[in-house]
């Protein structure tokens, strides 16, 4: 440890900061110093380098040192003794100071200087010095304190020393009124109004020269509460520089003596009940007087105070370290953080009061790398802001850890709580793997960490002084695993080509040699992607897949706890001469799509012919590939001389493709006439076969009250039943009384079966088979949701086998009396020719909504709008026609009256078609039914509309004789 001094002046010690430093003894940090040397003057500012290490390239002052009349000569080491000139290439520790500091201190030479002058010094004296003789009948008050007395006290003299600083040979004038001469100077003289001058040169070899004066003061000479004597300095001749003007100190209010004040420090510890570890340290200064401050590295049992020969400042020296009873104790500059301010701002700004400031020492015993001390004794940094940091490894491993003490800061400051990284790596012995790792820590309460699984610990924690953290690596020893790897093998007859056997079987033993799963977390791969034995030619020894141990690894999350042994079998293939001749060939299945399946044959012998030939299920020979839906034998012969035939036999089946039909659904409400709707569609699982095109219409019909489902018709074209499997969607008709019952909701359409088994398909919608339509068959458009697709009604119990039908009629109705369950499998029919069948269903009283005109609403409207003109013309004409009556009285016969009679008439008649109308369409129309734009009682709607507009013209018909009547007086047409 050592305390370290900010950047500044070295000329000026009061304006330097120190900072403690501590370090490792073999990490120890050197600061270099590059100094003007100059005293009572700054030439340039001191240029520092911090933090260098032993052994590393000596920094070089930036730029050149300059100083007025002076040339700078290089650098001389002053930090040691006996200095050294120039500077020195590295940094070396035997170079450095007890604060290890570097200091060069400037060379500088002056060729012509000249006799100056540098100061003017003045001091009262309360003893008479040794060699100095006063005159006769001349009494000194020598008392420090000077008081007047009474209203006319006596006046008092008193003695002076006034010293004049410079160089040697400089000439001096000293002027002091009032004063008379003692002693010292070359000539003095007393001038008429009083002042005194003094002349005299600095002799050989001397930096300065005493005067002594005496001077007498009265009462009223105190000025602010001060007795003052003023001097001057001048300088003699023009080779002499001239120093400033010299001022003496200034005594306290009733005398010129200095008053005087103590600095007092006392060293105690931080205890709750402080101990004092050591005598207060006191110093005695005068008024507003400044003292060099700062920490020193040594043990002293009192802040020692000392004189710096280059400025004669006292300087007080704080002990960093203190031992007592066997403890050792540093200073603890955050708590005297206070107390240091203070006595640093005295110092450099000068004593004005007594000061008494207590600093703290901290117990320092651990954290130093001392062998004989327990815990490593002192490290120079106090123990409550240090934690310890302990890294240990569990049985079966070890741990990169450094053990040892951390010290807290926050803001680069010490702190009793903060941070700290912790960073080490655990390592597993042979046999055994990292599992977590766990702390815990002393003297912190609270404190807590969660385990981690990561091998690399590195992380930051908190921490707080005084507190031990210990981290344990902790291991677990892996378990056994015996791996057993047999490739498989294969002994095959020669067929020309290549020929090859893969895979191998694995078996797990634990270490009790018992036979397990391979444990959850661990894969084993191989270093070869195939595991093959692989051959074309006839050979004794067998080809080899190339196993072994080195080719399998064990991998996954938990391969590292598991200690693992590979015991490899190779496989291998044999390949034998072949004398026999074998032909094969894989079944084929497939869905019916109007193209032909084959099968691909193949021989164990290269160069054979192969010839294939395809039969139906009746044995009928075909000429090529089958290619309608059923069930077909191909037989495979293979031929090669030298050898006998071979035969094989593969299956063929080809399954009826899925077909759905959906019918519309339509409702009305009772006429007495058949409802109908023709609407259908036909879906084709995977899309329609390539040249074939199938359509269906709806025949279903409903006239009375009730509901039946609305059956279809298939048309075949070029297309054969016998390859499709029918699924029928059926919509429903219904007819309603005038108020219908709310609609059940529409079933969902029945999943089109299966294509194995077959079924009779038809026209009927029925029947089974073939591989269901994946997607839905579309809604028919134009078709209410509700409505569009209604599965048929299936038989109440499955239904018995049919035998295939003979060719039917080309129209067949079938009623059912009620809802079948409809059966997923049917047994196959044989291929029969297309043909139209019609299912006709017994009614069934399904309360379905009918639909409401939008023509029949309008014409209705219309209607009565026609109306509604005619009579509001006949009421708001007939007071007009009544006023007007006795003016055409006299012009009008007996026969246009009565014509003028009857169109009003017309008009009320009107009333009779828009009663009718609107009667007719609410008794007609349900407009809570879905909409569509006329129906069967729109003619009548519209023979209401027409006799309406019939009376409409009528009523604008005019009377006979109009022409002739225009010209009568008074006359206007009707």
């Amino acid at each position: 440890m050592h305390w370290s001094k900010g950047l500044g002046s070295t000329s000026n010690p009061v304006s330097k900061t120190l900072y403690a430093v501590w370090e490792e003894e073999d990490e120890k940090e050197y600061t270099v110093i590059y100094t003007d040397g100059v005293v009572g003057e700054i030439v340039f500012s001191d240029q520092g380098f911090e933090e260098l290490k032993k052994g590393e390239q000596t920094p070089e002052f930036s730029g050149t040192p300059e100083r007025k009349d002076y040339i700078f000569g290089g650098w001389k080491l002053t930090s040691v003794e006996p200095n050294k000139e120039g500077v020195q290439p590295t940094i070396n520790p035997e170079d450095a100071n007890a604060d290890n500091e570097i200091i060069y201190t400037a060379i500088w030479t002056n060729p012509a200087a000249k006799p100056g002058l540098t100061k003017l010094e003045k001091e009262r004296l309360i003893t008479l010095p040794p060699g100095v003789t006063l005159p006769n009948g001349v009494e000194i008050n020598y008392d420090p304190t000077v008081v007047f007395l009474g209203d006319n006290p006596e006046p008092v003299t008193l003695l002076y020393k006034i010293t004049v600083k410079g160089t040697e040979g400089a000439k001096y004038k000293v002027t002091d009124h009032g004063a008379e001469w003692v002693s010292g100077g070359d000539n003095h003289e007393k001038q008429g109004d009083g002042l005194l001058i003094i002349t005299g040169t600095i002799a050989e070899g001397e930096t300065s020269a005493e005067i002594y004066v005496t001077k007498t003061f009265t009462k009223g000479d105190i000025k602010g509460g001060k007795l003052t004597n003023e001097a001057n300095l001048e300088s003699q001749d023009p080779d002499t520089t001239k120093g400033p003007d010299g001022e003496d100190g200034k005594g306290s209010g009733t005398a010129d003596t200095e008053n005087r004040h103590k600095v007092i420090i006392n060293f105690i510890t931080d205890d709750e009940k402080p101990e004092t570890l050591a005598d207060p340290s006191e110093n005695d200064f005068k008024e507003n007087e400044g003292f060099g401050f700062n920490v020193n590295g040594s043990q002293s049992q009192r802040a020692a105070r000392s004189n710096r020969a280059d400025t004669g400042t006292t300087v007080i020296s704080i002990p960093s370290i203190i031992t007592k009873d066997g403890k050792t104790y540093i200073l603890d500059e955050i708590e005297s953080e206070t107390a240091l301010a203070a006595l640093k701002a005295a110092s450099v700004n000068g004593v004005t009061s007594d000061i008494i400031q207590n600093l703290i020492y901290t117990l320092d015993m651990k954290g130093g790398s001392a062998p004989d001390k327990e815990e490593g004794g002192s490290d120079g940094i106090p123990d409550k802001y240090q934690a310890k940091i302990v890294y240990q490894a569990a049985e079966g491993g070890s741990q990169t850890g450094k053990n040892g003490y951390v010290t807290i800061k926050n803001n680069d400051r010490y702190s009793k709580d903060g941070t700290t990284s912790v960073s080490a790596e655990a390592i597993a012995d042979e046999g055994g793997y990292f599992t977590n790792w766990t702390a815990e820590a002393a003297g912190h309460d609270g404190w807590s960490y969660t385990a981690s699984d990561n091998a690399l610990l590195s992380s930051s924690i908190p921490v707080k002084g005084g507190a031990v953290y210990t981290f344990t690596a902790n291991f677990t020893q892996k378990a056994f695993l015996e791996i057993q790897i047999t490739g498989s093998n294969a002994t095959v007859t020669y067929n020309g080509g290549e020929q090859s056997v893969t895979g191998y079987t694995m078996t797990v033993r634990n270490e009790n040699n018992e036979e397990i799963s391979l444990p959850t977390g661990l894969t084993v791969t191989p270093d070869q992607a195939d595991c093959a034995a692989k051959g074309t030619e006839v050979s004794e020894t067998p080809y080899p897949m190339g196993l072994d141990s080195s080719k399998f690894t064990l991998g996954g999350p938990d391969a590292e706890k598991y200690s693992v042994t590979f015991q490899v079998t190779d496989g291998w293939l044999r390949i034998t001469e072949n004398d026999t001749l074998a032909v094969t060939a894989g079944d084929v299945s497939a869905v019916y799509d109007g193209n032909g399946h084959s099968v691909t044959p193949s021989a164990n012998v290269e160069g054979a012919r192969i010839t294939v030939t395809y039969f139906d299920a009746e044995g009928n020979e075909l000429p090529d590939a089958p290619k309608d839906a059923g069930s077909y034998t191909a037989r495979i012969e293979a031929e090669l001389e030298g050898y006998e035939t071979a035969v094989y036999e593969a299956a063929v089946t080809i399954h009826r493709r899925s077909l759905t039909v959906t019918t519309a659904s339509a409702g009305k409400i009772y006429d007495g006439t058949p409802l109908t709707n023709s609407t259908a569609v036909v879906s084709v699982a995977g899309g329609a076969v390539a040249g074939e095109e199938i359509t269906a219409t709806a025949t279903g019909s409903q006239t009375t009250v009730g509901s039946s489902t609305n059956t279809y018709r298939i048309n075949w074209g070029n297309a054969k039943e016998s390859n499709y499997a029918v699924t029928a969607a059926l919509g429903t008709l219904t007819v309603t009384e005038t108020t219908p019952p709310t609609p059940p909701t529409s079933p969902t359409p029945p999943t089109p079966p299966a294509p194995e088994g077959g079924g009779t398909g038809g026209g009927t919608g029925g029947g089974g088979g073939g591989t269901p339509d994946p997607t839905p068959a579309p809604t028919p458009a134009g078709l209410p949701a509700a409505q569009a697709i209604i599965p048929a009604a299936p038989p109440a119990a499955p239904a018995p086998a049919q035998p295939a039908e003979p060719e039917a009629e080309p129209v067949q109705e079938i009623e059912d009396e009620e809802t079948p369950l409809a059966s997923n499998e049917t047994p196959e029919e044989p291929e029969a020719p297309a043909q139209n069948i019609e299912i006709e269903d017994e009614e069934t009283p399904l309360a379905a909504p009918g639909a409401w005109a939008l023509l029949n609403l309008i014409l209705s409207i219309l209607t009565v709008a026609v109306s509604a003109i005619l009579l509001a013309g006949y009421f708001f004409g007939k007071k007009k026609d009544k006023e007007e009556e006795e003016k055409i009285q006299e012009y009008q016969d007996d026969e246009e009256q009565e014509e003028l009679k009857r169109k009003g008439l017309v008009r009320i008649l009107s009333i009779l078609p828009a009663v009718v109308s609107v009667i007719f369409f609410i008794l007609t129309e349900d407009m809570r039914n879905p909409m569509i734009f006329a129906d069967r009682w729109t003619l009548w709607m519209l023979v209401f509309a027409v006799a309406n507009g019939a009376l409409l013209l009528l009523s604008k018909k005019t009377r006979k004789g109009d022409d002739d009547n225009k010209q009568k007086p008074g006359y206007e047409m009707a």
